[in-house]
């Protein structure tokens, strides 16, 4: 058995987040030229990268640094490819960074993005998009295999985290996610309440249907309105449609939230986000409903973050407190698009563990440079480091899982008493941070080759 199968059979093992091999550094460094070796094969653009840097052989995690590609290439479509209807083209350009050849997707009356990835769907290329609420959404490629190990990855990591919970279909189950929506996490969220809630109760946010193109054409007016570049007229039905759209989430939400109070005398499953859970926390307290007054079984899956929402100070006491459920029966996780299987929360260590597939990068804040420790074996011991987060998701099959994301971490690189591996203690995203985000340099090269190969 290959190192790569090794670490990938470990998908399965609901115990793999603090049951790591104990040679874990040298699975994950042979594991991680399998991929580059398969990958060079089908992805023109990494062959290219590797090729300039001169890295054939990886002799150290130091030689990942520079194949690793930005979050922000899966968004480098010209955006004229999407408003002038040019799938043929946004074809070409998702092949750049796919594994598999992108054939046999009919690209006739295709009117907007929602319908792209129907197409690419049909053909058995699993494209979802990110939230695009910066006016220009990511698409990123995956296979059935990638899907199904997301389905596995993400329901063991919240049965770890609480043991009591189990797949057995025989609870109310309520998602904070819509039922209908392109993006990857609303897919997983789905599975994953379909796995745990019991047929019929199953209730998400709000069944209207969310679309990509609307995302992307709603976060594209409010960068023209911020830059000034939006007609009166524009901005006057901007703010009409936008009414309208709050107005009808309001009254999905309000019902939402009454039908979650109303079984509280159950034990129920909720899969949410902290302002979701503090609005409820609110609405109930209004309604003279004490703390403490739901199931001692019911279970809570936290991921996300704020989104930008702004809480109050001690929000989440004031949640779990109306709850008034044990802490074993809450999980919280770190994830992004770009990776499969988010991190899920340790109580023992008090941060988020990597699971032994995943191999941390942290890089400084160029993203040029590896911080991680070189003494000992360099995943088990050597301290603590902060810095950029980088990863190379080795089970990752639709595309190269090596990527530079946003967020700012301290990642604890000692051994654990209960975990063998490392686990992030805190995390903040650059833009957030008064130091600000800069471009990264991997970004504008990969998409410089993703130009030349789409002759752009």
């Amino acid at each position: 058995m290959s190192a790569l199968d090794q670490l990938l059979g470990l998908i399965n093992d609901v115990n793999c987040f603090n049951n790591a091999p104990a040679n874990l550094r040298e699975l994950q460094l042979a594991s991680a030229q399998e991929r580059l070796d398969q990958r060079r094969a089908q992805v023109a653009v990494l062959d290219k990268r590797a090729r300039e840097a001169g890295v054939d052989q990886l002799k150290s995690f130091d030689d990942i640094v520079p194949l690793l590609f930005s979050h922000t290439n899966y968004k480098s479509y010209p955006e004229n490819f999407v408003t002038n209807g040019r799938w043929d083209m946004m074809n070409l350009w998702l092949q750049t960074l796919s594994t598999k050849k992108i054939t046999g997707v009919n690209t006739q009356g295709i009117k907007d993005v929602d319908q792209w990835m129907d197409r690419l769907r049909e053909a058995g290329h699993y494209v979802f998009a990110s939230s695009g609420t910066s006016g220009k959404a990511s698409f990123l490629n995956q296979t059935e295999v990638d899907r199904d190990r997301t389905f596995a990855g993400f329901l063991n990591q919240i049965c770890w985290q609480i043991p009591s919970l189990k797949p057995n279909r025989d609870r109310p189950c309520f998602c904070s996610v819509p039922r209908y929506s392109p993006h990857r996490f609303t897919e997983i969220n789905v599975l994953v309440s379909e796995a745990i809630g019991a047929p019929g109760e199953i209730m998400f946010l709000t069944d209207i249907p969310t679309r990509a193109a609307d995302t992307n054409r709603m976060g594209a007016m409010r960068t023209r309105i911020a830059d000034g570049t939006a007609t009166p007229d524009e901005t006057a039905q901007f703010e009409a449609e936008s009414k309208r759209k709050a107005e009808a989430m309001a009254e999905s939400m309000s019902a939402y939230y009454d039908r979650i109070l109303a079984s509280r005398d159950r034990p129920i499953f909720v899969i949410s986000m902290w302002q979701y859970l503090y609005a409820l926390a609110e609405r109930g307290r209004a309604q003279g409903i004490p703390d403490g007054s739901f199931h001692p079984d019911t279970a809570i899956m936290l991921g996300g973050g704020l989104k930008g929402a702004q809480l109050p100070p001690g929000f989440q006491d004031s949640v779990l407190k109306f709850f008034g459920i044990p802490a074993a029966n809450v999980a919280q996780t770190y994830g992004m698009v770009e990776m499969q299987t988010p991190f899920p929360y340790s109580r023992e260590t008090g941060g988020m563990v990597v699971p032994p597939w995943v191999i941390p990068l942290i890089l400084d804040k160029n993203g040029e440079k590896l911080l991680n420790p070189k003494s000992g074996d360099g995943m088990v011991q050597g301290g603590i480091v902060e810095g950029r987060m980088a990863l190379l998701d080795l089970s990752i099959e639709g595309r190269w899982g090596g990527v530079i994301t946003g967020d700012k971490v301290m990642v604890d690189f000692n051994k654990h008493p209960t975990i063998n591996g490392p686990f992030i203690q805190s995390i903040t995203r650059y833009k957030d941070l008064e130091e600000g985000e800069d471009k990264l340099s991997c970004a504008g090269t990969i998409d410089s080759y993703v130009r030349g190969s789409i002759n752009v």
